[in-house]
């Protein structure tokens, strides 16, 4: 419960990020009916987090560490109507 009371300070301002699974570099869509690699090992790591606050930084250097050596995954803060929305992005995780 201490991870909920510290939310609060992540949430005060928006954020837009983009983790993608390659610049311009074609990429595997994986097996059919499977999910692609990159969204395999994201939805893995997801899945396994135990920690209760994931920022999308740490997110993203899993996805880097685990992806194949033919990939070049990207992530970026976005900008909107010329507004870079640098915050950080996070995602409050569920713990059973």
């Amino acid at each position: 419960v201490k991870a909920r009371s510290n939310v609060s300070k992540y949430s005060q301002s928006p954020s837009r990020f983009a983790i993608t699974s390659s610049a311009e570099e074609i990429v595997s869509d994986g097996p059919e009916g499977k999910f692609s690699p990159f969204a395999s090992i994201m939805l893995t790591f997801l899945s396994n987090q135990q920690e209760p606050i994931l920022g999308t930084g740490r997110l993203f250097e899993e996805i880097k560490r685990h992806i194949s050596i033919d990939q070049k995954p990207q992530a970026r803060h976005l900008e909107v109507k010329g507004r870079l929305y640098d915050d950080n992005f996070i995602f409050i995780v569920e713990i059973d």
